[in-house]
């Protein structure tokens, strides 16, 4: 596989992951403030910030990995 699909490969997954990130952030930051009632809703969205989190670690251990790809490519 050449060093640019590898790279490519691995910014469209991290992106993917920051992206539900993001969103998971965002879902905790409306819980915080208050800004959803709904008991239900807030444990939902609790575990959908928690899924968010994992992926976003899952996203810098590859981006760490493929970069160690790319280094190695390039030795």
């Amino acid at each position: 596989m050449q060093i640019s699909q590898v790279a490519s490969n691995a910014v469209s997954g991290i992106n993917k992951h920051f992206d539900q990130l993001a969103k998971a952030t965002t879902d905790i930051a409306n819980m915080a403030s208050g800004g959803e009632d709904n008991l239900v809703e807030n444990i939902v969205d609790s575990k959908e910030a928690e899924v968010g989190v994992k992926l976003g670690v899952k996203a810098l251990n590859m981006a760490n990995e493929m970069m160690g790809q790319v280094v190695d490519m390039l030795i």
